[in-house]
């Protein structure tokens, strides 16, 4: 039984990423009918994950985490609002308390905000992300492009030859406009992260981001990555929004 179901889900699944579908070019029905699909198949698809769940962990108060990546992990979870410090191997883990990570750094100067871990050092000035330096290859990330000298927010206009919904020009490329933060301030996240939040607004638009370095096991060892969560309200027409760097 558990067979069909998953056959049934699957082939909806499959029909509701129909090329149409993805990007949003379908007509209004079609848009209800693939809503209706994923309510009903993703309710089906809970269900059994926490079946699974029940056999392959036992009932404890300890937490374990399951990834179904099945990758080994070492960094920094959101665990109902609270950070920890996640280990899993083969896809299983749990929440350790490991002494030898170093916290990443906040600090205000006025060129700007910075945030810093063992591993990189992220600056914020004039309205842009100005530097992005990797402290292990000991070279800069940032670097000039199109239009722009630094990272952050560009708008480009999208007038395409043909059709709106698939045509980007390649020459919209030389019709960008830097988008500056107006606002830069620190979330106060915890020891073991440090947020920069940028907020930007445009047209009728605006852009919330939140920038963030999380801390490391000595050596560097994790996933030493620069976190970004981008909330956008969007309401332009024939426009583009890129993040340059």
């Amino acid at each position: 039984m558990i067979r069909a179901d998953l056959d049934e889900m699957w082939q909806d699944t499959m029909l509701a990423q129909f090329h149409d579908c993805l990007p949003g070019t379908t007509i209004k029905t079609v848009v209800l009918d693939n809503l209706e699909i994923y309510s009903k198949r993703g309710a089906q698809a809970r269900e059994l994950i926490g079946k699974a769940l029940e056999v392959l962990v036992s009932s404890s108060s300890e937490v374990t985490i399951i990834d179904p990546l099945r990758l080994s992990r070492n960094e920094v979870y959101d665990h109902n609002g609270e950070l920890k410090w996640l280990r899993t191997d083969n896809g299983l883990g749990s929440f350790v308390d490991d002494k030898s990570l170093i916290s990443p750094k906040l600090e205000q100067k006025d060129e700007g905000w910075t945030i810093s871990n063992s591993r990189f050092s992220l600056t914020i000035s004039n309205g842009r992300i100005s530097s992005i330096y990797d402290t292990i290859a000991k070279r800069e990330l940032i670097a000039p492009g199109p239009g722009c000298n630094d990272g952050g927010l560009m708008i480009y206009e999208d007038l395409p030859l043909n059709y709106d919904a698939w045509d980007a020009e390649i020459y919209h490329l030389k019709c960008g406009s830097v988008v500056t933060f107006e606002k830069v301030y620190a979330k106060k996240d915890g020891g073991l992260r440090q947020t920069l939040v940028a907020e930007a607004s445009f047209g009728d638009s605006k852009a919330i981001l939140e920038i963030s370095l999380d801390a490391l096991e000595e050596g560097n060892e994790g996933q030493p990555s620069i976190k970004v969560k981008a909330k956008v309200d969007w309401h332009e027409k024939h426009k583009f929004l890129k993040c340059e760097s």
